[in-house]
């Protein structure tokens, strides 16, 4: 079992942990085709209050409020997959609470969204069909600091969905709530990072409205299990194709080009 004991820390520290040289991979079939990631930028929300606790919490399993799970920083790394058909853009996401952050390079990768039950896969893809196209736009357009409060409320909003099954009816951070997965926060002064607030605000504006979204479809998801310690979801805006499928039009291709030098 998965060690519940010692606190989070923020999953964006773990991204930062990697040197971005390129990982290897282990897979499971069906053969997801990724070979190697490399984690290329990082949009944390996050800061110190002055007692010298985090800001963002969960409570712990029981539901207790006494020894709270630390998150800080918190946000979203966006990550390069290579694979046999090229190398593609992913946004990389933590998907358990409870497990502390590794520098493991080998995962067992697989296309969806691993043992996840139906119900959270369903609202987990309305959430980032509806929601991540905001992250991206807004980390071409906007200030690093309005992608990071995007990329972190999307974080914080999937969270609570994977955590907090018995309310995903009607899911909520409901600061210092009874269930496991409830979020509350701490001591925010002048020197904490205002974006973690701003960012608890809008994961609960996604939350209210996940339910009613629909799966607008247009992404792909990988599920990256390691073992022992955090689970990783790469969401890509374009499918990958299986090793298979890239050698078929490779050899579509050179068949293209023997026929027109002909």
């Amino acid at each position: 079992m998965k060690d519940r004991i010692a606190p989070l820390v923020g999953c964006i520290l773990f991204a930062s942990s990697l040197s971005l040289s390129a990982q290897t991979f282990t897979e499971n079939p069906p053969n997801s085709g990724i070979n190697t990631f490399e984690r290329v930028d990082g949009f944390p929300v996050g800061g110190p209050n002055p007692i010298g606790l985090d800001g963002i919490v969960f409570n712990n399993v029981t539901g207790s409020s006494v020894n709270p799970y630390k998150i800080d920083p918190v946000g979203i790394t966006i990550t390069q997959l290579t694979t046999s058909a090229g190398t593609f853009t992913a946004y990389d996401f933590c998907v358990e609470l409870f497990v502390g952050p590794n520098d493991s390079s080998s995962y067992s990768v697989t296309q969806g969204l691993g043992s996840l039950t139906s119900n959270q896969q369903v609202l987990i893809a309305k959430l980032f069909s509806n929601t991540l196209s905001s992250f991206i736009s807004t980390s071409s357009t906007g200030t690093r600091s309005e992608a990071a409060v995007i990329g972190a409320a999307i974080q914080l909003a999937l969270w609570e969905i994977i955590e907090d099954q018995v309310a995903l009816s009607n899911p909520s951070l409901n600061e210092g709530g009874s269930n496991p997965g409830d979020l509350s926060i701490l001591g925010y002064s002048s020197n904490y990072a205002p974006e973690a607030k701003d960012a608890m605000e809008l994961a609960e504006t996604y939350l209210s409205q996940v339910n009613g979204w629909n799966d607008e479809g247009g992404l792909s998801y990988y599920y990256a299990d390691n073992a022992v310690d955090q689970n990783r979801l790469w969401v890509t805006t374009q499918a990958i194709p299986e090793p298979s499928s890239a050698l078929l039009g490779l050899l579509g291709m050179g068949f293209l080009l023997r026929r027109k030098r002909d």
